[in-house]
């Protein structure tokens, strides 16, 4: 199913998307294509019991669906692919509603159209959302008003009953499936922009930096710097490719990153093959300058014993306090 979802997903979504346009795209497809199942079903229960009009309505959403899905996919035309379909999951559900004979002998099926503004809140911007929910409301007052000049659909009671339950567990189903699904894409995207941060800027300023805009300037009496490179490196350099150089540091890089948080200290940046660390900020600690010795042998014990990119490297580590 996850397999079948985000290849559906990818319809329509260029590469050059945002984050937030390539998931309201992949939303848009999986909604409307999502439920032809359930509209192919409705269409053919309808049709069972008697009521070739109803049955017509979602039969022709099943048809219609797939055909502007595949025109979205060949024009990227994102704008026009939303409306549409979000004009036939508003409109139609009250169409089968005046076909059936009201809201009551309906089973309610207007509740259909009710994931038109909630896919217009994931799919666009609030002002649209707020078309769309007038325009619902608009519709659940002409059902109302029109009940009375209504011929009911001759329906068993237990039908009618059935599938009212149908009706609102697979609207809920569907709100919470897209729900479930944008909250995740959305925790995604956050859980990347944070690891980002962080590898930017430490967990404490970057807290503080989503509280609001301040500035942040603090005084710490007693830090300690190291700055390690390595031995010989512009020789070296010369002699690699840029992505044979990129590769080796990069490699000994998370090595020491390993090293940097078992002593919980702070990466401050890499500048070329030069590794800045320091230890007492932004968090205060007595042991700063033992806590960057330790950190300091570990790197060399580390280079000592590995082989980065085939290669055997030494390090000239300096600390300050």
């Amino acid at each position: 199913m996850k397999a079948l979802i985000a290849l559906v997903g990818r319809i329509g979504v260029d590469p050059g998307d945002s984050d937030e346009t390539a998931l309201r795209k992949r939303l848009a497809v999986v909604l409307c294509a999502g439920t032809l199942p359930l509209t192919l079903l409705w269409s053919a229960i309808y049709l069972a019991i008697g009521a070739p009009i109803a049955a017509a309505i979602p039969g022709f959403y099943t048809a219609f669906t797939p055909i502007n899905t595949a025109i979205f996919a060949h024009t990227r035309n994102f704008r026009f692919y939303r409306f549409t379909q979000l004009l036939l999951i508003l409109l139609l559900p009250w169409l089968v509603t005046l076909s059936l004979g009201g809201l009551k002998q309906s089973s309610v099926v207007i509740i259909w159209a009710a994931l038109c503004p909630l896919g217009s809140l994931l799919l666009e911007d609030l002002r649209s959302t707020s078309f769309w929910i007038v325009g619902f409301v608009v519709l659940l007052i002409l059902s109302a008003a029109s009940q009375p000049a209504l011929s009911p659909a001759a329906l068993p009671e237990s039908f009618v009953t059935w599938f009212f339950v149908l009706n609102v567990g697979a609207v809920i189903s569907i709100t919470f499936g897209l729900l479930y699904y944008f909250v995740g894409r959305r925790n995604f995207f956050q859980q990347q922009a944070e690891m980002l941060l962080l590898n930017i800027l430490p967990k404490e300023i970057s807290d503080a930096l989503k509280v609001g805009q301040r500035t942040i300037a603090e005084e710490y009496p007693a830090v300690s710097i190291l700055f390690a490179d390595v031995v010989g490196f512009t020789p070296m350099a010369a002699k690699m490719t840029p992505m044979e150089l990129v590769d080796l540091l990069n490699q000994v890089f998370l090595c020491f990153d390993g090293l940097v948080e078992k002593y919980d200290l702070e990466k401050i940046k890499t500048i070329g093959d030069c590794y800045m660390v320091a230890s007492g900020v932004p968090r205060s600690r007595p042991d700063h300058a033992t806590a960057l010795v330790n950190l300091a042998l570990d790197m060399q014990a580390a280079v000592a014993g590995t082989r980065f990119g085939g290669r055997q490297l030494a390090f000239r580590i300096g600390i300050n306090s």
